[in-house]
């Protein structure tokens, strides 16, 4: 059984790899990404509540610039889903979480590795992170992101 002593280094460990993600994730931590999740979560608004979820293809577009493919909406409880083609140079996916459940869910650490992308979840209260590498989910940002609402919508039709 580990001690106290034990368990608070092993917390202190966990903070630290955290504090890397959060400064060091190449969709979250770049403009257009931060960018890309602030528009799709003010899209989604009401879907923190009512639980339903909307999701977005973050695309290189091979210049160097990212692009947000919206998907269209489905209106379903607690998932989204796209019918079709992951759209060339698709690096990652971001989509909305109910507030209440933060962390990437079984399935969406589970795409990630099949699809070999990150699978990022949203809530007004933190940025959550699936790998495709596997190793578990991590927070990307922690606390209130969201604002400012965008004065434009920047994300487009995927379909």
């Amino acid at each position: 059984m580990p001690t106290l002593a034990r368990m608070d280094i092993a917390l202190v460990t966990l903070t630290a790899v955290t504090t890397v993600a959060l400064l060091r994730d190449p969709i979250v931590g770049s403009g257009p990404g931060l960018t890309f999740t602030r528009d799709l979560m003010w899209w989604n608004r009401s879907g923190s509540f009512d639980r339903t979820e909307r999701a977005a293809f973050i695309v290189d577009r091979g210049d160097g610039l990212l692009e947000c493919l919206l998907w269209p909406g489905t209106q379903e409880h607690e998932r989204a889903t796209f019918r079709g083609e992951m759209p060339p140079g698709t690096v990652a996916i971001i989509h909305t979480h109910p507030i209440h459940v933060p962390m990437p869910s079984k399935e969406d650490e589970e795409a990630a590795q099949r699809l070999g992308i990150a699978i990022y979840a949203l809530t007004p209260n933190s940025i959550t992170r699936a790998s495709p590498s596997g190793g578990g989910s991590v927070f990307v940002r922690k606390g209130q992101w969201v604002d400012p609402p965008p004065r434009i919508h920047h994300c487009r039709s995927a379909s």
